[in-house]
C-alpha cells in the first residue's frame, strides 16, 4: 500500500479513444485492460495499429504533452491520468521511445551521465545516484562505455542507454516501445533478462514489439491491436497462434504458426508491386574494393583493423556482427563519410580517397540507420528529389527516377504529406526511396528493418531481390539473420573491427560456434528444422517449406 492506501501496482484502462490534435478520427478506439504487479504485457500489431500511442497514453505523453483528445482514463495506483499533472505522472510511468536519439538529453557529455540525468532532476542525493547508475549500467553490459559520448556509441548501444536512463528511475510502470530492434542478440538477451528480473520484484512492463519471437516468452498477458483497436487479448503463445496474423501486420513465432498449422514461407506473399525488372537496371555496374583498411575516432577508438572485403555487382553482402562491431564505420567508408586511416576504397575503377562525397554520391546511394539523419524536406516528393535533383538529373528522368521510387517503397499517396507527419516505418521508406531515386549503381542500407510489419518486411524482401536482378551492388548492414539466410550472396562477419568470416549464408547461418563467438544467433528455420529432428538443416523459409512436404 502507498502512504494514501492505494493498492501499489495495478493499472486499469478504461474505454480509451484518443486523437492527435488536428486528426480526423482517433489513434486508439475504446481500449480497456488491467495490469498486475509483476504482469509484463505484449502488444503487437502492424505500423499505424495504435501501439506507440497506447505507450503514450499510459505515460501521460497523451495527452498532456501531445495535446489532443482522450475520452476514458488511465488510472494507475488510483491515480488517473487525466487529473495528474505529467510532472508527477512520470515519476511512476517510464517510457522508452523507439528511437533512442529522441531521448539522450544532449545535456550531458558522457553516458555516465546521461543514465543520471533524469535521478539529478528528482533530487536523488548524489551517492545513491552513483550506486544506482553503476548498478543499471552493470546490468546492461555499459560499463564500458560509461566514459564515452552517448552520440559517439552505435544505433544499438544508444537503445541500450536510454533504456538504462529510464530503469534507472525505477518505475512502477514501464512502457518501451519497441526495446530490442537495434540491438543484437547479446543485447536482446540482456534487456529481457533484465525486465523479467522487474517483474520478478513486482514492476509492471507494457511493451509494444514487432519482434514477438524475443519477447513473447517473456510476456504473461499479450494484446494485438488493429487499425486502433483492441483485436485480440489472450496469453501471448494462444494469441500469436491464430489464424488472423497475417492480416495483423505480425510474424509469429515460427515454432508456434507451424505448431498450429498457420505458417507459410515469405514467398508465399506476393509482391507489393509491379515493376518489370529492365526498369531497375543502370547503364553502370560497379564493384567494391576495400583494401586493408584501418580507421580510428578521434577520440582514439580503434573502430576498424585492416579490414579487407569485395562486393561484386549483382551481390548482396550482409555485414553481420555486434553492436560497436565496426559495422557502420566500414560502410560510411564507401561514401567517404569517412575516410580510412589506412588502406584504400575501390569503386569499380575509382579511387574513393580521389573524389569528394559530392562526386561519391553519384556512384553510392546510402540509407541511414536513423532516418532523422536523413530527412529535412516539407514533402515526401521534394525528400526523395533532393538527391537526383542535386545530381542534375534532367526534368524528366528527375520526375521518372521519384515516381518509380515512390511505388517501389509503397508511398506513392504520400508524396505530398510532409515526412516527419508519417509514421515511423514510413519515414524510413522515405529515406529508402531517396537513395533508389539517385539510381546509383551502389546501394548501403544500415539497419533497414528497424519498426518494421511484417508488411514492410514483405515489401524489402521483393525490392531487394529486383535489385539485386537488375545489376545492383548491395552492402545490407543488419541483425536479422533470417533476412541474411535468404537474400545474401556472402556473409561477411565483423568482430572488434577485423572480418572475422568471409563466406556464403550456407557456411555461417547454422555454424553455431561461429555465431556464438560474433554475439548472433542462427535464423528461426534453422532452430525449427533442428526442432523437428528433419532430414537435414533449413537455412530459410523455402528450404524449410520444403523438407516439411518430403516429411
Amino acid at each position: 500500500m502507498d502512504g494514501q492506501g492505494h493498492t501499489v501496482g495495478h493499472l486499469a484502462v478504461h474505454n480509451v479513444t484518443y486523437t492527435y490534435p488536428a486528426a480526423p478520427t482517433p489513434a486508439l478506439r475504446d481500449v480497456t485492460f488491467t495490469l498486475e504487479a509483476g504482469e509484463v504485457l505484449l502488444v503487437a500489431g502492424a505500423n499505424g495499429a495504435g501501439k506507440s500511442t497506447l505507450l503514450a497514453c499510459l505515460a501521460g505523453f497523451a495527452p498532456h504533452f501531445f495535446g489532443g483528445h482522450l475520452e476514458g482514463d488511465v488510472v494507475l495506483d488510483g491515480r488517473s491520468v487525466r487529473h495528474t499533472p505529467l510532472a508527477e505522472w512520470v515519476t511512476s510511468v517510464g517510457l522508452v521511445f523507439a528511437n533512442p536519439f529522441n531521448q539522450i538529453s544532449g545535456a550531458r557529455l558522457t553516458v555516465f551521465e546521461e543514465v543520471a540525468f533524469g535521478l539529478e532532476n528528482v533530487g536523488v542525493p548524489p551517492d545513491e545516484i552513483r550506486r544506482r547508475v553503476s548498478a543499471i549500467l552493470d546490468r546492461l553490459d555499459l560499463t564500458p562505455l560509461a566514459e564515452r559520448s552517448p552520440y559517439a556509441l552505435s544505433g544499438g548501444q544508444q537503445q541500450r542507454v536510454a533504456i538504462a536512463g529510464v530503469l534507472v528511475l525505477e518505475p512502477t510502470l514501464l512502457a518501451l516501445d519497441e526495446p530490442t530492434s537495434q540491438l543484437d542478440p547479446e543485447g536482446k538477451r540482456e534487456v529481457l533478462a533484465l525486465l523479467s528480473h522487474l517483474a520478478a520484484e513486482r514492476h509492471m512492463v507494457a511493451m509494444a514489439t514487432h519482434d514477438v519471437e524475443a519477447a513473447y516468452r517473456l510476456a504473461t498477458r499479450g494484446m494485438v491491436l488493429h487499425r486502433g483497436r483492441v483485436a485480440g487479448q489472450d496469453s501471448p503463445s494462444a494469441l500469436l497462434a491464430r489464424s488472423e496474423w497475417p492480416t495483423w501486420g505480425i510474424t509469429p513465432p515460427l515454432e508456434l504458426a507451424l505448431a498450429h498449422g498457420t505458417w507459410a514461407p515469405w514467398s508465399a506473399t506476393p509482391p507489393p508491386f509491379s515493376l518489370p525488372a529492365h526498369e531497375l537496371a543502370l547503364p553502370q555496374e560497379l564493384s567494391v574494393r576495400v583494401e586493408r583498411v584501418a580507421y580510428r575516432y578521434p577520440t582514439g577508438t580503434e573502430a576498424l583493423r585492416g579490414v579487407s572485403l569485395a562486393v561484386e555487382p549483382g551481390q548482396i553482402v550482409a555485414l553481420v556482427g555486434r553492436n560497436g562491431a565496426g559495422k557502420t564505420t566500414l560502410s560510411k567508408m564507401l561514401n567517404g563519410l569517412l575516410r580510412p586511416s589506412e588502406g584504400r576504397v575501390r569503386l569499380g575503377p575509382h579511387d574513393a580517397g580521389d573524389h569528394p562525397v559530392a562526386r561519391l554520391a553519384r556512384w553510392v546511394g546510402y540509407v541511414f540507420q536513423n532516418p532523422a539523419d536523413q530527412i529535412f524536406k516539407r514533402t515526401v516528393w521534394d525528400e526523395v528529389a533532393f538527391g537526383p535533383r542535386n545530381l542534375g538529373f534532367p526534368t524528366k528522368r528527375l520526375g521518372q527516377a521519384v515516381e518509380r521510387a515512390l511505388v517501389l517503397c509503397g508511398l506513392e499517396h504520400l508524396a505530398r504529406e510532409h515526412p516527419y507527419d508519417l509514421l515511423p516505418n514510413q519515414r524510413r521508406w522515405v529515406t529508402v526511396a531517396g537513395a533508389l531515386a539517385m539510381e546509383t549503381p551502389i546501394l548501403v542500407l544500415d539497419e533497414p528493418t528497424g519498426g518494421f510489419d511484417r508488411f514492410d518486411h514483405v515489401r524489402l524482401r521483393h525490392l531487394l531481390r529486383a535489385l539485386r536482378e537488375a545489376g545492383r551492388t548491395i552492402v545490407l548492414i543488419t541483425h536479422d539473420m533470417e533476412l541474411v539466410a535468404e537474400l545474401a550472396d556472402r556473409v561477411v562477419i565483423i568482430n572488434r573491427g577485423t572480418v572475422m568470416a568471409d563466406a556464403p549464408p550456407r557456411q555461417v547461418v547454422a555454424d553455431d560456434e561461429l555465431l556464438a563467438s560474433a554475439g548472433l544467433e542462427p535464423p528461426p528455420a534453422v532452430r525449427a528444422s533442428r526442432a523437428l529432428r528433419l532430414a537435414r538443416v533449413a537455412h530459410t523459409h523455402e528450404e524449410l517449406a520444403a523438407l516439411i512436404d518430403i516429411a
